[in-house]
């Protein structure tokens, strides 16, 4: 009798011995080393400047066989722009020399990704450092939930032929593919002034020797009175005539028509950027560079050195 107690001690005690071999199954800490290995993960732990480290790992569900664990794993990972949640399934097999290693990896979700913090002022001047002078951010308006950012700025420029200051919104949208914020548009405040520098004297030469005078006297909203004055090579009147244009602040373009000495309508465009001034006709088949030889305080010096024959035409 004590000979078969002394056997069943011994088997009981060799049984956990056999079993503890296939049932000491990966542990999250395991699992959390060997998914540093993963070429998924790493991707992101070693991803360049801003390299994520992994902050939990928890188990969503598990399929247990003898040699085989095949383990749904939700990863989260963090740096200091946002928070990622990967989900991975990894596949153990289980061998008598090695022990439990992952055969295979795979996603069986979309990873998502959420910002932990506002975009970066540095960031925001730089995208616009180019558009103006001076950008002074003031405020932050951020959704995390909605992945959105809209910035407050106040910002100057002076340029060539516009000067403009005030208040603009700056909108941001986080980008969960590549995880960063990715600038989406601005608009302008209500206190968003710009002063087009348009009203006054310009000036242009063009084929065989034309000389092209445009001079703006008067700007209401979208409509602009002018006076034009074209002289030909041999220093004749090609077209001398006076009106209005209409004004496309848009596409930054005046459009008139003015008659020749011949009666001839032709259509002008009077194109406009910052620094920057051209005619052309409506065809295409002329191009002027335009610059601006007085401003608007000296256009009533050159009004009465000047004759215009007419504001209707010639007939």
């Amino acid at each position: 009798m004590i000979k078969f107690k002394k056997n069943i001690i011994i088997v009981l005690a060799i049984i956990p011995i056999i079993c503890g071999c296939r049932s000491n199954r990966p542990s999250e800490s395991t699992i959390k080393s060997d998914l540093e290995d993963i070429s998924y993960i790493q991707q992101f732990v070693n991803g360049g400047n801003k390299e994520y480290k992994i902050t939990e790992v928890s188990i969503d569900k598990r399929k247990k066989d003898k040699k085989e664990d095949i383990i749904y794993c939700i990863v989260e990972l963090e740096n200091d722009i946002c928070e990622i949640t990967s989900y991975l399934r990894l596949d153990y097999v289980y061998y008598d020399k090695g022990g439990w290693i992952v055969e295979n990896s795979e996603q069986y979700k979309e990873v998502s990704s959420v910002p932990i913090i506002p975009v970066n002022d540095a960031d925001i001047l730089s995208e616009f450092e180019l558009q103006f002078q001076e950008v002074k951010v003031i405020s932050h308006n951020t959704d995390l939930k909605n992945l959105t950012d809209t910035i407050e700025l106040v910002v100057s420029k002076g340029a060539k032929y516009l000067s403009a200051h005030g208040t603009i919104f700056a909108e941001y949208i986080f980008d969960n593919q590549f995880n960063y914020w990715r600038f989406s548009n601005y608009y302008n405040g209500e206190n968003y002034q710009e002063d087009w520098k348009l009203v006054g004297s310009w000036n242009g030469d063009y084929a065989d020797g034309y000389n092209y005078s445009l001079d703006i006297t008067n700007i209401t909203e979208d409509i602009a009175q002018f006076q034009c004055l074209i002289i030909t090579g041999n220093n004749s009147i090609f077209a001398n005539y006076a009106g209005t244009g209409v004004i496309d602040w848009s596409n930054r373009n005046i459009i008139y028509d003015i008659y020749t000495k011949t009666n001839n309508r032709v259509t002008c465009i009077f194109n406009f950027s910052e620094d920057r001034a051209w005619i052309e006709t409506a065809g295409g088949d002329m191009s002027i560079e335009m610059e601006s030889i007085s401003g608007a305080d000296s256009y009533k010096e050159k009004e009465t050195t000047q004759t215009y024959e007419t504001t209707q035409g010639y007939n």
